[in-house]
Order: structure tokens, then C-alpha cells, then sequence
């Protein structure tokens, strides 16, 4: 949609590919990296009806619902975020949202109960009698180990809005702006050398400093060039969905508090709009324009790249018995 060139295209495929939480992701067997799969195609198929002013079937907003959905929520909300930027308002008639929401949301509901009882409550059964076996055998090590662990837990978690169910998982207390400098554009982009890539469950601060100035110098380039690129390409229909994304989870992590201790590790479900974003900028620069902010992402791209590998490899390479546990 944006007819980059291929250098340029290369490039912030490249820097997306560097960012520190990306490179988790990628390697780490969890649901963030399908999550960023699912939302990257959501993405890209989007962008193609925009750019061919088509809209989406019906049929095809409801399997990216189910299939968002299932990884999570929010990622259904943004793939109904996709078909309203792409479809309209004509998207809002009552047989849209039946046949796209409420049949996805039913259809899951079985998958849900199906995995539960087939898959997941044997699976607890299992674990609950290694748990009390393991209590029996060695029940003071067990209270013990448990004790550290919730100590830890809790100083260093905030306090929820409520006790009510859902609201007991938000955060009311951790700091915000400290949270966005070190975790939401930090340690999310690039990788802290302090506590690297330890539990914030066991052993790691909620906020880690970086060792050295340049690092913030880093982060306020990037958060700068973002900002002014969003304002730059508010007219671009396809970016203006991804800030509506992106929206989505800043209400969610910052003003509600929903894993806002360990908000860099649900990097993959955002992260990707920066070097779209820069992109899009690229695509509105002119040619003298275009020249000088080539060459910052460049070097943004092969500074992220050296600096996330080789903290990623020294930690891959640590032998286990000399990582933090406790």
C-alpha cells in the first residue's frame, strides 16, 4: 500500500525484526508470537482492501474474529476495528454483527468448554497431585519456596481498582510514567542489561534502569520520530486503524493497569505499528526528506540489531545453574 522501495521495505522489516520484545517473542513458546502472526495478517489483509477500496465478506471478518479471538480478546476487538475502518458504518447492521461477532463468540464458547474438560481439568488433576505429593514429601521446602515467592509478589505489584472479578487484575498504584520509560518503550525495544530477561515473578524489579545514557538518547529518537509520524499520517486510513489499535492497549495496560508490571512482554501485540508508522512517514517525505530519515532508521535498525542480539545470545549462551532463580 505504501510502494516503498525495497531497501526502504527491507529496512523497517529489519528494524521490526530487531526490536527487543519482537526477538522474544519469536523464540519463547507462548501465544504472543501467534498473536503478532494473527495480527500482522489482519494487518496486511486490511491494507489490501484499502488500497483496492474493496471491503471485506462477512465471512472473512468471522474467521479473523474466531481465529483473533482465540489467542485473545483485544485481538478480536481489533480485527472488528479493521472491518469498521475498511467496511464503514454499513458494517454496523445488525446482521453484520450477528453473523461476525455473536456466532464467532458462541462457536468459541463450545471450543472453550470442549478444551476445558477434555484437555485442561485432567491436565490440573495431574498437577494438583504432583503439588501434593510434592507437599507431602517435601512440605517445608514448599512453604518456604511459596512464601519468598508470594513476598516478592506482592512489593512488587501494585493494588487493583477493586476486589471484583476482572478489576482484582488491574493496577492502580505502579507508576505510569516510569512505567512508559523503562518498560512500554524501554525494555520492550531494547533489552535492559541489568536483571536481563529475569521473572518479574522471581528475581526481576518491576523497573530496571539502563546502564548507560545512550540508551535513553535511543528511546527518545524513537518515541519522537513515532509521535511525529502518527501526526503525519493521521490522513492515512491505514495507519489511523493501527492508532485505534494502539489505543486499545493503552487503555488496557496504562489507564486500567492490566499487566502493566510486565507490559514489554505483550510488546508483539503493538509494537509492529512503529516501523509502519516510520514507514508511512517515509512514504509522505520527499526525496531530500526521504534521504535523512533513510538514514536514521538505518542506524536505528543496525544499533537495535547489535545491541538486542548480542544480550540475547549472552543470555542463550548462560549456563542454567547461573541464571537468578531466587
Amino acid at each position: 500500500m505504501l510502494e516503498l522501495r525495497k531497501f526502504d521495505a527491507f529496512m523497517f522489516t529489519a528494524m521490526f525484526l530487531s526490536i527487543a520484545h519482537v526477538m522474544v517473542a519469536m523464540i519463547v513458546p507462548d501465544h504472543f508470537v501467534i498473536s503478532l502472526f494473527l495480527l500482522t495478517m489482519t494487518l496486511y489483509i486490511a491494507g489490501l482492501k484499502i488500497k483496492n477500496k474493496t471491503n471485506f465478506k462477512l465471512w472473512q471478518i468471522a474467521v479473523l474474529f474466531f481465529v483473533t479471538s482465540g489467542v485473545t480478546l483485544t485481538n478480536g476487538a481489533k480485527t472488528l476495528l479493521a472491518a469498521l475502518f475498511v467496511n464503514g458504518k454499513k458494517y454496523l447492521r445488525p446482521k453484520s454483527i450477528a453473523l461476525t461477532v455473536f456466532l464467532p463468540l458462541v462457536l468459541l464458547l463450545g471450543v472453550y468448554w470442549f478444551q476445558y474438560n477434555v484437555f485442561e481439568l485432567p491436565q490440573k488433576q495431574v498437577i494438583h497431585k504432583i503439588e501434593k505429593s510434592n507437599k507431602e514429601k517435601n512440605g517445608d521446602e514448599v512453604a518456604k519456596h511459596n512464601a519468598i515467592r508470594d513476598k516478592w509478589i506482592r512489593e512488587h505489584t501494585g493494588r487493583p481498582l477493586s476486589d471484583a472479578p476482572l478489576l482484582n487484575l488491574t493496577d492502580a498504584t505502579t507508576p505510569r510514567v516510569e512505567t512508559i520509560v523503562e518498560n512500554l518503550f524501554g525494555e520492550s525495544i531494547q533489552l535492559h542489561q541489568g536483571h536481563l530477561l529475569e521473572d518479574l515473578s522471581f528475581t526481576r524489579p518491576m523497573f530496571v534502569k539502563y546502564n548507560h545514557w545512550f540508551n535513553y538518547a535511543v528511546e527518545a529518537i524513537i518515541v519522537a520520530m513515532f509521535a511525529f509520524s502518527l501526526w503525519r499520517g493521521r490522513n492515512v486510513k491505514l495507519l489511523r486503524m493501527c492508532m485505534a489499535w494502539f489505543a486499545i492497549d493503552i487503555i488496557l495496560h496504562l489507564v486500567l493497569g492490566f499487566g502493566i508490571t510486565e507490559v514489554y512482554i505483550m510488546s508483539a501485540d503493538w509494537i509492529f505499528i512503529i516501523p509502519l508508522a516510520f514507514a508511512t512517514l517515509m512514504h509522505l517525505s520527499d526525496n531530500r526528506h526521504r534521504i535523512i530519515l533513510r538514514i536514521v532508521c538505518s542506524c536505528i535498525t543496525l544499533y537495535l540489531l547489535l545491541w538486542n542480539t548480542s544480550l540475547l545470545v549472552s543470555y542463550l549462551t548462560t549456563p542454567f545453574d547461573k541464571i537468578p532463580k531466587f
